[in-house]
């Protein structure tokens, strides 16, 4: 089985190198430790170009539901300003002013900026921030294509696409409560966490590696299962056709019901199974 790794095209994170850091992480850490002293204020961010993708690189949480285009920040007036928002070619970057000269650790309460974000549609999602995002009611998109690169959790309520592909790879967190899909690609490394409940009409795909976990409760015609490393999964299972790969110490427990069943593993790896 090949492995599928998501593609988030256009997403480009550059770091550089700046003088003088010690004395501007000190500014802005002033700045940031008076925030406790002001009441949030919000503002109206305007939206210059229509985007289809959001790529985050900062610690600012966001929460997204599709409608006319908006975007809303709250936070406390003296961070406010070091919000910084980008439009280039259908993507929408949200970052912090200096944030690569600050230690992100001494940071209280990921800058206490929340951004309220509305679009027609929503294609790609990269999150490689410490923020989280979190959609509530229904994603409705041809294609959703996801990944969290960093520690943030991203939380979806529910989504309808034809083409699902998502990447957990770093210590991040993802819920997905409801994809309805015709196919997906599910890729989980790291120490990352996924629960997904799934319902795909022709096939689900799914590659776990590093020390991640996963856990799923999927309904298709065709799932696929490689489990690589010391991963672990738990899989709750209804479909018609079934194959699992498990190597490297990987563990798996798989219940529910299929037709047909492929199970292989290799020395060392654990499957439970509890399938009719």
């Amino acid at each position: 089985m090949k492995r599928h790794l998501i593609l988030l095209s256009a997403v480009l994170i550059v770091i550089f190198a700046c003088n003088n850091t010690t004395e501007k992480k000190d500014n802005l850490q002033k700045l940031l430790d008076k925030q406790v002293n002001y009441k949030d204020t919000t503002i109206n961010i305007p939206c210059i170009e229509p985007f289809i993708q959001i790529t985050s690189i900062g610690n600012v949480d966001i929460e997204y539901s599709q409608g006319e285009y908006n975007i809303q920040a709250t936070g406390s007036p003296e961070v406010i300003p070091l919000l910084e928002t980008s439009f280039d070619s259908g993507i929408l970057t949200i970052g912090m002013k200096n944030e690569t000269v600050v230690e992100l650790s001494t940071i209280k309460n990921k800058q206490n900026i929340r951004l309220l974000i509305t679009s027609p549609e929503l294609k790609y999602l990269a999150l490689c921030g410490n923020g989280n995002f979190e959609s509530n009611g229904i994603i409705e998109t041809e294609l959703f294509q996801v990944g969290n690169f960093a520690s943030g959790i991203i939380t979806i309520d529910s989504l309808k696409c034809n083409i699902f592909k998502f990447e957990n790879n770093d210590i991040g967190k993802a819920i997905f409560k409801n994809v309805e899909c015709k196919t997906t690609n599910i890729s989980t490394f790291g120490t990352s966490k996924t629960d997904i409940t799934i319902k795909a009409q022709k096939d689900i795909s799914v590659y776990t590696g590093g020390e991640s976990t996963i856990a799923m409760n999927a309904k298709t015609n065709r799932l696929e299962i490689l489990a690589n490393n010391n991963s672990k999964g738990e899989f709750d299972i209804k479909c018609a056709n079934l194959e699992v790969f498990a190597k490297n110490q990987s563990s798996l427990s798989l219940k529910g019901a299929t037709k047909n069943k492929k199970i292989n593993k290799d020395y060392g790896c654990k499957i439970d199974t509890f399938l009719n």
